[in-house]
């Protein structure tokens, strides 16, 4: 409506009653803002060049400010002591529309065509309990009003609505009472003296002392009206009642009379006994029979869905057996669309397909129907309805429903029922309280599918309220999920589960629970939030480094039994990299080693397979396996494809997997006249392990270079180095230089795990003593003193494999 509508800039004030009409101008629109000191009920509608305006509340309305200037030929109040009943001659060339925004009516002038926003459909009902009757569904009634015309001197029926936008777009004209098109509200002209009009709860009911007589409505357009709506919904399809066999029915003799027609039925006639046989099983409630029986007709004749009956007849079958998308597409089925009474089956199969505003639409139009139905299945249509609203936010929906619902014989289910959306709504309005008190009474009436769901809210609020733990908690809502199984319930409980678990830590259980809801729920939309949710914990556990929290074996376990999650690309090898790095790291090499063979078997090529192949290959040598390391450096090489840094390392790394095979020679083959300092280091390890003592030396010296003249203590590595040229020295007999290494590093090797050793091999040297000879054997055969490998062992304890390359 424009800037105007929401902020009216006054011209005109009345300030003599407690009704206020401003009038305001934008454009060529004119805005009438009639505001009440609390909402009231309005109906407005156009008869005989008039705009009738009528309020739920008598009061005076200050008319002297409408006139020409603003579009307003006339204006007249009509007195009335219950309504203000304003009577408006409006230029032609402007059309009217009425809305309401919390207590104001905001009628607005305008060249455009107005309209209804929701028309209500008349639904004629021949069968009613008290006769022939037209059910107009609505809500928020005001008072039933007679209104005299003036101009046509005759007397209308006027029922205001509070519900915005509420009217009927097309006049039908019935035999004894005509229904006039209204912008708001609805108005009725009798045209018989004894057409009774009746607000209800649920809706209006036009009925007549002697029964009305229903003959086919005729409709006609009210000027300007762009798209008229097809006010009079088709007949009923479905006569439970009838189906049934009458009120008073003896069941077991009518369901024999009608299975031996069945049987006695020839061939070609048999599907029409079937039908009256499947008329009974669905007026009763029988789903499995009436399903069943479904396909014996279909078998016969496969167009039976044509009918526009059989299929509501199926759809309700389905509903009734909760087969939900088998009810679905008959239930919504295009031909079903105008027939009141599937309006209400489709409002139940909304609800419980999770649509609470569809569900409360449906339910609304097939209104009229459910004084016909029979007792039981419009005890649970209703159920249904108050649910939708509730989950709608609908309260005044839910008591409307609810007030249905009293109107029953009671029992278990409706007592439970409505004390569960009762506790819910006490719950959402932050009334602890009276929720718990409710939901006690619901778990008290034991009518499981609402018990079920009182006991899940009981035991979250006691959670809410710190009354238990959520380990306790997590235990209840467990039993819980057997209550009551196979819908929405069940998923949503596992939701909560899911969430204290991961809240406790408690990765595990969270991700088969969710893996569970996955399995048993694959149709249903929540289940695809759930799959994400699994997959967002994998990634916090493996990626984001949550899985740190857990000991290395637990997190192992833990990405085995989910490793199906691991994502593709680059994440998924980060994941893997950082669970083999704290393996590695508290020497679980083997396992460690698992996890980076599968990466560089099924997931990488070219450099980044090379690099983890190398990784892969230090952990073997460590592991000392040096023929899985050789194998792991042959199929993950790629010629051209690596930096020299990393061709180098894999060489070097080759050259250690061939002397720990006993192949020295190919070993420092491959090392050719390379001077560098790891291969230096390395040339010196493969000299001590194949015993070729004075080269070991004299290459380990080289390392070492004059490190003795420097200032600082030896690193760990350092006084390897130092000790494993000492025992060389010593084994090749030459004194001399194990002299002069003593008093080099004589001072350096006085602390430190290598000081004792260096001591017996340099202060007391005789060559001659087995005994010592032997001591310094010992020494020689103790694979700490090599220096190459004690680097890698180092790096992967302080900064894992990544650390390596």
């Amino acid at each position: 409506m424009g800037s105007a509508a929401t902020k009216p800039r006054p011209r005109y004030s009345s300030g003599s009653s407690s009704l206020e009409l401003n009038v305001d101008r934008s454009g060529d629109t004119v805005y009438l803002s009639f505001a009440w000191p609390e909402p009231v009920a309005a109906a407005a509608f156009e008869r005989a060049g008039y705009l009738w305006l009528v309020f739920d509340r008598a009061d005076k309305a200050p008319l002297q400010q409408l006139t020409a200037d603003v579009g307003i030929l006339s204006a007249q109040q009509i007195s009335d002591s219950r309504a203000t009943i304003l009577r408006l001659q409006v230029r032609n060339d402007r059309f009217p529309t009425l809305r309401r925004k919390g207590a104001i009516w905001l009628v607005s002038l305008s060249d455009r065509s107005g309209g209804t926003q929701t028309s209500v459909p008349a639904v004629s009902q021949p069968n009613a309990e008290g006769g022939a009757r037209v059910f107009l569904p609505v809500s928020d009634t005001g008072n039933r009003l007679a209104v005299y015309d003036p101009e046509v001197g005759d007397e209308l029926v006027v029922v205001p609505l509070l519900g915005d936008g509420v009217g009927v777009a097309v006049a039908q004209k019935f035999v004894q009472f005509e229904l006039l098109a209204s912008l708001q509200g609805l108005a009725l002209r009798p045209i018989s003296d004894d057409v009774r009009v009746k607000p209800m709860r649920n809706g209006v009911a036009v009925t007549a002392d002697e029964g009305l007589f229903l003959a086919a409505p005729d409709t006609g357009r009210r000027s300007g009206t762009a798209q008229p709506y097809r006010a009079s919904l088709k007949q009923p399809v479905m006569h439970f009642i009838a189906w049934q066999g009458g009120r008073n029915v003896n069941f077991a003799k009518r369901k024999r009379t009608l299975q031996r027609l069945v049987a006695k039925a020839p061939e070609a006639g048999r599907n029409v006994a079937r039908l009256e046989l499947l008329k009974f099983y669905i007026g009763h409630g029988l789903a499995a029979e009436a399903w069943g029986l479904t396909k014996l007709i279909e078998q016969d004749d496969p167009g039976a869905a044509q009918d526009p009956q059989y299929r509501a007849m199926r759809g309700v079958a389905n509903l009734l057996l909760n087969r939900l998308d088998e009810a679905h597409e008959d239930l919504m089925h295009a031909d079903l669309k105008l027939y009141p009474d599937v309006a209400l089956w489709r409002g139940d199969l909304l609800t419980r397909e999770g649509r609470p505003e569809e569900a409360r639409k449906q339910f609304a139009l097939g209104a009229g129907v459910l004084p016909v139905m029979p007792v039981r299945l419009r005890e649970r249509i209703l159920s249904q309805w108050a649910v939708a609203a509730v989950e709608a936010g609908d309260e005044p929906g839910f008591r409307q429903a609810q007030g249905e619902l009293l109107a029953l014989p009671q029992n278990h289910r409706i007592r439970t029922t409505l004390a569960y959306l009762n506790g819910h709504l006490a719950s959402q309005a932050g009334d602890d309280e009276a929720a718990l008190a409710a939901f006690d009474e619901a778990i008290v009436a034991d009518y499981r599918p609402f018990r079920t769901r009182a006991s899940f809210e009981s035991i979250d609020a006691a959670l809410r309220r710190g009354e238990i733990t959520p380990e306790a908690a997590v235990e209840k809502f467990d039993a819980l999920r057997f209550a009551w199984r196979g819908d929405g319930f069940e998923l949503g409980v596992m939701d909560r589960i899911v969430e204290l678990e991961l809240l406790s830590k408690r990765y595990g259980p969270a991700l088969n629970h969710l893996r569970e809801a996955i399995s048993y729920f694959p149709e249903s939309p929540a289940t695809k939030a759930m799959a994400s949710r699994m997959n967002e914990v994998f990634v916090d556990l493996f990626l984001n480094g949550k899985a740190d929290e857990l000991s290395p074996v637990s997190a192992l376990a833990l990405y085995y039994e989910f490793q199906e999650l691991t994502p593709l690309g680059s994440d998924g090898d980060v994941m893997i990299q950082r669970l083999a790095d704290r393996l590695a790291s508290i020497d679980l090499l083997g396992r460690a080693a698992k996890l980076l063979d599968h990466q560089v078997t099924y997931r990488l090529k070219g450099e980044k397979r090379s690099r983890i192949g190398a990784r892969l290959a230090v952990i073997y040598l460590l592991d000392a396996k040096p023929e899985e390391a050789l194998e792991a450096l042959t199929r993950t090489r790629s010629p051209g494809a690596v930096p020299p840094a990393l061709e180098a390392e894999r060489r070097y790394l080759q050259a250690r997997a061939l002397a720990d095979l006993g192949r020295a020679d190919e070993a420092l083959a491959l090392l050719g006249k390379d001077d560098s300092g790891a291969a230096e280091l390395l040339r010196a390890d493969i000299l001590w392990r194949d015993r070729r003592w004075a080269d070991a030396a004299q290459t380990a010296q080289s390392v070492l270079g004059e490190r003795w003249r420097t200032e600082g203590e030896l690193s760990p590595r350092e006084q390897t180095q130092v000790v494993q040229i000492a025992v060389s020295l010593y084994m090749s007999d030459n004194v001399g230089k194990l002299r002069e290494l003593q008093s080099q590093y004589g001072e350096k090797m006085v602390d430190g795990p290598y000081a004792e050793t260096f001591r017996l091999l340099t202060q007391r040297i005789d060559l001659s003593t087995t005994e010592f000879r032997e001591r310094a054997g010992e020494i020689a055969r103790t694979a700490e003193l090599e220096a190459f490998m004690a680097s890698y062992r180092d790096r992967v304890k302080s900064g894992g494999l990544s650390a390596l390359n």
